[in-house]
């Protein structure tokens, strides 16, 4: 009887209430001592946001719907960092609340966010376009296409990368419907367009920093890409902060750059002729087409792994993601702070985050490969 019991508690929602609230008050508590300095420099946005004239000081590397969330935390009357953290809390536990799965695909985010995003959680504001990525994902898959197409549109207004779902929904949605839906994506093209030309009247051309901040940064030091032109030239490689993060510069970066980009091309390709096949479902093709991204990106910022991780608990926890979120809390803040104050410790660094785009990559394929097997044995049956 106690196991029963045991059981039942588990799966109710209330102990997912308690366990949600447990990993944001952890994690308060972990960027509380870190004090990262993202969360600062969201402060000053806010600020700047708010000097006459009003709303016209934009972020430079986010997208300018970034500063709504960056105001948030000027609603409520404790200290910016506390409030910011309060609001990224309130989000995941929207997430978890919200996404109508078996309560096991709560339990499998919050083991993942538990081990590889506790010190992100509250101190990168991420999770809000992971809030809207999901909820788009979820409505796709429950054919609300019109909601999709909505909160996708809204998550790449907060940080682009939900953009890369946007063809996989596309397909899926024709799938489903046995037409082209052409008008769903049109619209939420005509939206987001309409959204840049005001943010454009607006901001002026500021408007359109993040996106040519993101393509004039090198490789980051957190990036596939990176790692493997720090391998090839270990002694040619240095690091270098710009762009607000520590970036690998080799005489390989270039041409390794170059044929990551050919392999991004030819990974979203096969993954979006997968989901026309109708080999790969919208699940495992939103994760393949995010993990192809993520790592043949020049970018693989530490937060990033947040995008993953609602991906990733849609199947049974993966040994390899369990190790790829631990790997990233090695990388950061562990390693990585210690590296601030001991230059030698960076390539610890390097290595942590290249073992974690690893096992990404391993666990991906091992669910890849299982599902591919099934769906091909059934077109063939």
């Amino acid at each position: 009887m106690k196991d029963r019991a045991l059981k039942l508690d588990l799966r109710s929602p209330w102990t997912l209430v308690i366990l949600g609230v447990a990993l944001v008050g952890l994690s308060l508590v972990l960027t509380y001592w870190i004090e990262p300095s993202d969360v600062a420099e969201y402060a000053r946005y806010a600020r700047a946001g708010l000097l006459p004239p009003l709303l016209t000081h934009w972020p430079v590397e986010y997208p300018t719907l970034s500063e709504a969330v960056f105001l948030l935390p000027r609603l409520l009357p404790w200290s910016y960092r506390l409030a910011f953290g309060l609001w990224s809390g309130l989000a995941l536990m929207v997430m978890l609340i919200t996404v109508r799965e078996p309560i096991q695909w709560s339990m499998r985010l919050i083991v993942y966010v538990a081990l590889g995003g506790l010190a992100l959680l509250t101190g990168r504001y991420d999770i809000f376009a992971v809030l809207a990525a999901t909820l788009g994902i979820e409505a796709a898959i429950r054919d609300h296409f019109a909601w999709a197409w909505v909160w996708l549109a809204v998550g790449f207004l907060l940080k682009i990368y939900p953009a890369v779902f946007m063809p996989v929904v596309f397909l899926w949605q024709y799938r489903r419907e046995g037409k082209l839906p052409w008008f769903s994506a049109l619209t939420a093209l005509l939206g987001i367009a309409l959204v840049l030309e005001l943010e454009y009247r607006w901001a002026g051309p500021g408007a359109l920093s993040p996106y040519k901040f993101l393509d004039q940064r090198p490789l980051e030091i957190g990036s596939f890409p990176g790692a493997f032109a720090a391998l090839l030239a270990p002694l040619k490689t240095r690091l270098v902060f710009a762009y607000g993060a520590m970036n690998i510069v080799s005489p390989l970066s270039h041409p390794v750059g170059l044929v990551f980009d050919g392999l991004m091309m030819l990974g979203l390709g096969l993954g979006l002729v997968l989901i026309y096949l109708d080999i790969l479902d919208l699940r495992a093709g939103c994760l393949w087409v995010l993990v192809v991204l993520l790592l043949t990106s020049k970018v693989f910022s530490v937060q990033f792994i947040l995008w993953l991780i609602p991906l990733w608990s849609y199947y049974p926890l993966n040994r390899y993601w369990l190790l790829a979120a631990v790997f990233s809390s090695l990388g950061y803040p562990v390693v990585y702070l210690y590296a601030v104050h001991h230059p030698a410790w960076w390539s610890w660094v390097i290595v942590f985050f290249g073992l974690r785009s690893v096992a990404i990559l391993v666990g991906a394929w091992t669910v890849m490969r299982d599902r591919l097997n099934r769906r091909t044995m059934r077109r063939i049956g």
